[in-house]
């Protein structure tokens, strides 16, 4: 089911997930952990990869006991390979305008 929200394009959808994670103190932590993990999903999948990333690193960082430790590094491992290829994107994207603007003069 939770692939299938993930599908689903809308503003709505986003902020309900917004809205979930920003509830945190009355409901359980895995419950918690579980919104959290949908919402970094949806901001990859929407192109959002900055805000997935941060996502990412905060359900690393989160201080609970719902979160193993193998299940934690893994969080940690992806939130630092988006940051890695968001920055590698970055640096070809420069490099095309640049290789393009010398073609232009």
């Amino acid at each position: 089911m939770a692939d299938k929200l993930l599908e689903i394009r809308l503003l709505h959808l986003e902020n309900y997930f917004k809205r979930q994670t920003a509830v945190q103190g009355r409901q359980q932590q895995t419950n918690l952990v579980a919104k959290y993990d949908l919402l970094w999903k949806f901001n990859e999948k929407s192109g959002q990869v900055i805000v997935a990333t941060r996502i990412l690193s905060h359900i690393a960082d989160a201080h609970s006991t719902a979160i193993s430790l193998p299940l934690r590094s893994e969080y940690f491992s992806r939130a630092m390979e988006e940051k890695i290829d968001n920055e590698r994107r970055g640096l070809v994207n420069m490099l095309k305008k640049l290789i393009l603007n010398g073609l232009d003069k």
